[in-house]
């Protein structure tokens, strides 16, 4: 594909943060972290860790803390077409705390979990490509990038249900 000035971004989710998870109560901050980890990985959108994450925050405030942390996942569809996934965490308040399961006392968080999910189809300035390529994107490329976004957007939605899932949120 070429330079980031050479790309078009084809929104997915609405406005400008996209869609939200939020939760407030008792969980496991570093499992839920593993959980989205995994569940983008699972779906291919992982292709290197080490360029998942763009940003760790972490502010304390004994006993208190809060974090902001940011990740880009991407999944190459093909040379045209590239899905993007940013996800912004922000958890504020977290206090640990102890709750009791199967009868054992475990450690966990306590706190205010929000997650913001935005995504979009990222294609090529297809009016900057060579002959044959402009051809090919123009006619044939351009009526697949509706079926690339509601992929993309399927997955979005299917990555909140199962978040809400996870954390036990009521759909």
């Amino acid at each position: 594909m070429g330079k980031k000035e050479e790309q078009t971004r084809h929104p997915v989710t609405p406005g400008l943060f996209g869609i939200k998870v939020r939760f407030r109560g008792v969980f496991d901050l570093l499992d839920y972290y593993r959980w989205v980890y995994y569940w983008l990985d699972d779906q291919g959108y992982v292709p290197d860790e080490m360029t998942l994450e763009k940003k760790y925050i972490e502010r304390r405030k004994p006993p208190i803390k809060n974090y902001e942390i940011e990740w880009q996942a991407e999944k190459k569809i093909s040379n045209y077409f590239t899905y993007k996934i940013k996800l912004l965490f922000l958890i504020v308040a977290v206090k640990p705390t102890k709750i009791q399961v199967e009868g054992e006392e475990v450690e966990a968080e306590k706190g205010d979990a929000h997650l913001w999910v935005n995504a979009h189809v990222e294609t090529p300035k297809w009016e900057d490509m060579g002959l044959f390529h402009g051809l090919y994107a123009r006619f044939i490329a351009y009526r697949r990038l509706r079926r690339e976004k509601v992929n993309l957007y399927k997955d979005v939605y299917m990555f909140q249900d199962d978040a809400k899932r996870y954390l036990g949120i009521n759909q």
